[in-house]
């Protein structure tokens, strides 16, 4: 058995992702390999042998080069050579793009834009941070329709097998109990309590400062600042010189918007960033060509709301879905990427 072919039996990866790229030398690390004649010592770059297959002297991947051994071909049966069907190069199979991708490289172009903008204008940037404020799900969602049928066609498989099962037992002496099974209504009623609505009075009537909507989705805090233009926003504020990282400027505006609540965050690292630029006046007030803002996600672990009323007027939880209502499209379509369900 080759060398790759036993790598690819100890990692189950595939082999091609243990080939080198055309500028890294081919070397097998010592937790895959370490016995007999063949083994590396990785802490010795000038000691290392390169992988079965590689035919450079000096264990790079040429253009011309082959694997002649444990490529798998497309049935997934280790073949003797890549090439072997008339040396025609086989197809890499078709990744799928991420629902999301077409979002990124939007937001991308964007930034780019605005970056360039900025550099010519010669004005920084107003560092803000923001805090992502999450109720988690409280309720199991619902199942799918393709679920319940696969679990009733589950069902239905399980007791043909079952009748199967007693049909043979009957020829033997071997006693059985009969099995019956209650019914999710039959559990119901056996119940000292009755099981509360999935939709809940706050569903009903769109209450949307109520913690009692969507419970099988995750709930995000948003509040409405004072103005008339882009009023809705997650709680935010620019970093303070004193702050030694963004992360406690969005703990800092986060208590300032809400009062003090039991929550959590998740990390030190943002979840993404978001730019847009001041109107020209404001520019030429702060000196500052726009802001771009940092958000940190953070777990409603319990508490009231208490809001800042000199700040902001309002506040909603809201799903991801929902965002449009209250953002402009582009920001809403980046939020809702940014965002986790």
């Amino acid at each position: 058995m080759s060398l790759l072919h036993v790598l690819k039996r100890a990692t189950n990866v595939s082999c091609r992702r243990l080939l080198p790229s055309p500028s890294i030398s081919a070397v097998v690390p010592t937790r895959f390999f370490s016995t007999g004649k063949d083994k590396v010592d990785v802490g010795n770059s000038s000691q290392n042998k390169p992988v079965v297959g590689v035919s450079d002297k000096k264990s790079k991947l040429g253009s011309d080069s082959t694997i002649n051994e444990g490529v798998s071909n497309n049935n997934g049966i280790p073949g003797n050579n890549a090439h072997e069907d008339g040396g025609k190069k086989k197809n890499r199979k078709l990744i799928k793009q991420k629902h999301n991708r077409s979002i990124i490289q939007k937001q991308r172009g964007i930034v780019e834009d605005l970056e360039a903008k900025q550099k010519a204008s010669g004005l920084p940037w107003r560092i803000v941070s923001a805090a992502a404020l999450h109720r988690y799900p409280v309720i199991l969602p619902e199942m799918p329709k393709w679920k319940e049928e696969m679990s009733e066609i589950q069902d239905k498989i399980d007791n043909q097998k079952r009748e199967m099962l007693l049909k043979e037992a009957a020829k033997v002496s071997a006693q059985f109990i009969n099995e019956e099974n209650p019914t999710v209504d039959e559990i119901l009623t056996t119940l000292p309590f009755k099981p509360a609505s999935r939709i809940t009075e706050a569903d009903l009537n769109n209450d949307r400062r109520s913690l009692e909507r969507k419970l099988d989705t995750s709930l995000y805090l948003i509040v409405k600042r004072n103005r008339k233009d882009a009023a809705w926003q997650f709680p935010q504020g620019k970093l303070l010189d004193e702050e030694k990282s963004v992360r406690i400027g969005a703990e800092r505006v986060l208590d300032r918007a809400v009062g003090k609540i039991n929550r959590w965050f998740i990390s030190n690292s943002p979840i993404g960033y978001h730019l847009y630029p001041y109107p020209p006046a404001m520019q030429e007030q702060r000196k500052q060509f726009g802001a771009k803002v940092f958000f940190y996600r953070s777990q409603l672990i319990e508490g009231t709301i208490k809001l800042e009323t000199r700040l902001y007027t309002d506040y909603a939880w809201v799903t991801r879905d929902e965002l449009v209502e209250y953002f402009d499209k582009d920001t809403a379509e980046l939020l809702h990427a940014m965002l986790p369900m």
